[in-house]
């Protein structure tokens, strides 16, 4: 649809028209882009599209067009249909190594690998077609369009983001087309949409409606008449500006269509050209809607039975009457998408069932009738046709071919299908291979790559379920929801329960299923560390019997976090060492992920925070070569949690700012976050990670009460504290021990200093709850000692239980946090003297090199209280001490002139990202303006 042109002379659009020309010119000399365009149907957004490829071609450069369709489950949608116009030459640039992973996408091109292909994520996938597009793009450079991608895929949005990053300095323009998204649609692409916009090298072109001189122009352009003032302030009023609904008003006026109720009825202007149409192009038109983007004319001969001449003829019709375009292919392209829609709204169901069943029939015969994915769409075409055991069966082939391209999201929404049918399906077994329960645990692996883990483990209790009731061996099922329970921390109770009856259903024999159920069983090392010891060893010499090296590495993973948590710290670190090892020199990306994020978990609870961060950094490293992105938010929370722990406070606050993520580990971060912005003395950010983190409670669990009792204690607030950490405490048994002892000091510490005097209220029971470590859980042991000392001062202060805590605080390389208190709480119980000077002096230097306003707060107070004379100082802060590294990198660049867009390309982050930092800085310099902070950097030296 050319909306906005009059006859043949483009109306309106000036700049966006200069924006997208600059843009694609600016591709083809080296600087890559990614264009935006987005607006409400009829706006405009194909005509600027079409504007780039006028360009691209004009300059002598390729341009791949391809568009997406509102049908879920079609893996990479709108890329593969644009890939197809490459050759086999352009495969040249793409390395050997990733062939493979180039099916997924273009699987005319490359034949499928025949062995299965490795159990890594979509990122292989998006740096092949980055190679492929480089390449194809050296020589002249190359336009890549995608339109309608409000209807894409995920699978096809986290491929663009990425090629929008990697291409930043190839010879290639994206161009992505997007109705303003509906975000209340399920599977939505909107969300992403929204925050890959935002992204430094994207340029979003936002369309709104023409003014009243462009107006003016498209209805001289279209009636050769001068419209009055009168009529052109009513069109406007009635049609908003928009092109698509100017056009068909005119046309209407002109007597070439019926009048409708516009702009809300716009969809009965178009009803009524429908109705002016003979039955034939009425079925024509039906089936072409039905079959998506360009069906083919082949296929409505198929479907219809109709004679080729018929359906020409109905064609001509339908060109006629403006709703299909001409042009003399065998495809078969709607003027409009709404006009396809409108189709598809007033046809009657049973209609529209017989029409999608007969697509799938004819595809079946002929699979060149299809579109870009046979299977994919037969599956789609079975569904609305309500064919349950048919949709079914392609349903689930659907998927498993959506897995083996690395698309979890289309392949779950296939089996969302499949599992939907299954009440109504004739023979399971025989449609799906498997039976109804291995289908089910089929729908909960896909949910769980998609992130959406409450799903998998509905799907996984309804595989258990069909399993019990089928008669047959439910071992297998049960293990499976055993697994999946475990790995969503939410359900603690339920996760035993259900590992305890995998062990006793599975056969004690060495099967892997044994292996995995000793290690289901065992799963939380840090809880039951004697008990896990000898169910891991065990599973571990069964899988080095067998040679299977995913269960060899979890077995020594979990042996590994056994021996640290019962105090052989470095030989257990070995042993999960080695486990990560085995996996990674087995070529399995996700297993050596998994492997290495309880190797950091072990070490951050044995006090070893400087080895937690590197780990965290190897782990992003290897996600930076190729793993999995799921897994994205867990390593950069343990580097947070590591910087936190050595007192790098500046450090982690960029990291918190920068960092973001969902899923299974996202809760970390909101967690960790909450901690450092509250001790930091920034409420609004505090305030901000809290509601983040209340927001994910659910599946953070115990992790949530800590940070939001240290909240409540910089806030002042002992009853917020207590509230946090109760549902912690009334469950103690089943929480990491350094949770529960954490909690029960931030409380005692929120209640010691709104009473000190204690008295009625003041929650002395709360040190009943402490929990007694082993000896490797250095963390839970230390805040132990905190929460015995600061216990004992509301009867009768105790200086050997602060040297106690401050003892085991030597047992770390951090935890500098803590040293302060224990320092406070020594000299406060010691009262004046030498002892209570040296700790004031050794704490005040601690706390005001961190940064935090609480800590400093309460090193004053236990100064007074000791009486101390030590002088402790009250100067503010330097500027360059106020602000986080990140942070003093954008102000060097705002002091450049540089936008935040800008800044944002510049440092490789998000536009939203930069705003946050120049935000934080106006705030803690306490300046209003970016000006105002480039004069103050400036006379502070902080800049030249």
């Amino acid at each position: 649809m050319n909306a906005g042109r009059a006859g043949s002379t483009f109306v309106g659009r000036r700049h966006e028209r200069a924006a997208v020309a600059a843009a694609v010119e600016a591709a083809l000399s080296g600087t890559g882009s990614t264009l935006l365009i987005t607006g409400e149907a009829g706006i405009g957004k194909t005509t600027l599209a079409q504007d780039a490829a006028a360009v691209a071609r004009a300059a002598g450069a390729r341009v791949l067009e391809g568009r997406c369709i509102p049908a879920d489950g079609v893996p990479f949608d709108g890329i593969v249909g644009a890939l197809a116009a490459l050759s086999q030459r352009d495969l040249g640039a793409v390395p050997a190594p990733l062939w493979p992973d180039l099916w997924a996408v273009t699987p005319a091109l490359v034949q499928h690998p025949g062995a299965p292909i490795p159990a890594a994520g979509q990122g292989r996938v998006n740096e092949a077609v980055a190679s492929l597009l480089s390449g194809a793009a050296a020589e002249r450079g190359l336009v890549l369009i995608v339109e309608d991608a409000h209807w894409a895929p995920g699978s096809t949005i986290a491929m663009l983001q990425h090629l929008s990053n990697r291409l930043s300095s190839a010879r290639v323009a994206i161009v992505v087309t997007v109705r303003h998204p509906d975000y209340s649609r399920p599977g939505s692409a909107g969300p992403l949409i929204e925050d890959w916009s935002r992204s430094p090298y994207v340029v979003r072109l936002d369309l709104g409606g023409l003014g009243a001189e462009d107006t003016s122009a498209l209805v001289r352009g279209s009636t050769g008449a001068e419209p009055s003032d009168d009529a052109l302030a009513t069109l406007l009023k009635r049609t908003g500006g928009n092109p698509l609904y100017i056009r068909e008003l005119l046309a209407a006026a002109n007597g070439s269509r019926a009048a409708g109720g516009i702009p809300v009825g716009l969809r009965e202007l178009f009803e009524r050209t429908l109705e002016g149409l003979e039955p034939g192009a009425i079925t024509l038109l039906r089936v072409a809607a039905a079959a998506g983007a360009s069906a083919s004319a082949r296929l409505v001969v198929e479907v219809t039975a109709a004679s080729p001449d018929s359906v020409e003829l109905a064609v001509r019709q339908a060109v006629a009457a403006g709703v299909l375009v001409g042009g003399g292919s065998d495809r078969l392209e709607f003027r409009h998408a709404l006009l396809a829609e409108t189709v598809l709204a007033t046809a009657p169901e049973q209609d529209l069932r017989d029409i999608h069943a007969g697509i799938a029939v004819a595809m079946g015969l002929d699979r060149t009738l299809a579109r870009t994915d046979m299977v994919a769409e037969m599956a789609i075409h079975w569904v609305e046709a309500g064919e349950a055991s048919p949709a079914f069966e392609w349903s689930v082939r659907a998927a498993r071919e959506a897995q083996q391209r690395r698309a979890p999201g289309a392949a779950l929404a296939h089996l969302e299908h499949a599992v939907a049918a299954l009440p109504d399906v004739d023979d399971v077994g025989r449609r799906a291979g498997v039976p109804a329960h291995a289908v089910l645990i089929e729908a909960a692996w896909a949910a769980e790559l998609s992130g959406r883990n409450r799903a998998a483990v509905e799907f996984a209790r309804q595989a258990a379920t069909e399993a019990r009731g089928a008669g047959e061996d439910p071992g297998p099922a049960v293990l499976e929801l055993a697994e999946f329970l475990l790995r969503s921390t939410g359900e603690i109770v339920a996760a035993r329960e259900v590992a305890e009856e995998a062990l006793a259903l599975i056969p004690d024999e060495p099967t892997p299923e044994r292996i995995r159920a000793l290690l289901a069983s065992g799963w939380h090392w840090d809880l039951e560390p004697r008990r896990v010891r000898g169910l891991a060893a065990e599973a571990m010499a069964l899988a080095d019997a067998m040679g299977a090296p995913p269960l060899m590495a979890q077995a020594r993973v979990q042996l590994g976090g056994a021996m640290v948590t019962l105090g052989e710290i470095d030989e257990g670190a070995a042993l999960a060492r080695e486990g990560r090892a085995i996996a990674r020199d087995a070529g399995m990306s996700v297993p050596a992920l998994t492997a290495h994020i309880p190797l950091a978990a072990m070490l951050i609870r044995a006090g070893r925070a400087a080895e937690t961060l590197q780990i965290a950094r190897e782990g992003l490293e290897m996600l930076r070569t190729g793993g999995e992105t799921l897994f994205a938010p867990v390593f950069r929370a343990y580097e947070l949690a590591g910087l936190f722990a050595l007192g790098r406070w500046t450090e982690a606050a960029d990291v918190a700012t920068e960092s973001s993520g969902d899923g299974v580990y996202g809760g970390l971060l909101p967690a960790l976050s909450t901690r450092l912005s509250a001790l930091q003395g920034d409420a609004r950010a505090a305030a901000d990670a809290a509601d983040a983190l209340l927001a994910v409670a659910a599946d953070v669990g115990p992790a949530a009460a800590a940070p939001l009792a240290w909240a409540s204690w910089v806030a002042g607030d002992a009853d917020g504290a207590a509230a946090a950490v109760a549902p912690v405490l009334a469950r103690a048994e089943l929480c990491p021990p350094g949770v529960v002892n954490e909690c029960v000091a931030a409380a005692l510490l929120a209640s010691r200093d709104a009473r000190p005097d204690g008295g009625p209220g003041s929650d002395g029971g709360l040190v009943d709850a402490l929990v007694e470590p082993e000896p490797g859980m250095v963390e839970a042991r230390l805040w132990r000692a905190v929460a015995r000392a600061l216990d004992a001062e509301r009867a009768r202060p105790d200086p050997a239980l602060w040297r106690e805590a401050l003892a085991v605080i030597d047992e770390t390389d951090g935890w500098v946090h803590a040293r302060v208190l224990a320092l406070a709480g020594l000299a406060r119980s010691a009262g004046p003297g030498d002892v209570a000077d040296a700790a004031i002096e050794e704490a005040w230097k601690a706390a005001a090199a961190l940064g935090s306003p609480a800590l400093t707060d309460h090193v004053r107070a236990a100064a007074a209280q000791s009486e101390s004379g030590v002088a402790l100082g009250d100067e503010a802060a330097a500027v360059a001490d106020l602000l986080t590294p990140r942070e003093l990198e954008v102000l060097h660049l705002v002091a450049e002139g540089l936008t935040s867009r800008q800044a944002a390309r510049r440092l490789a982050i998000s536009e939203k990202t930069v705003s946050v930092h120049v935000s934080n800085t106006l705030r803690k310099l306490g300046v209003q303006s970016r000006t105002e902070a480039a004069l103050l950097a400036q006379r502070e030296g902080l800049i030249r």
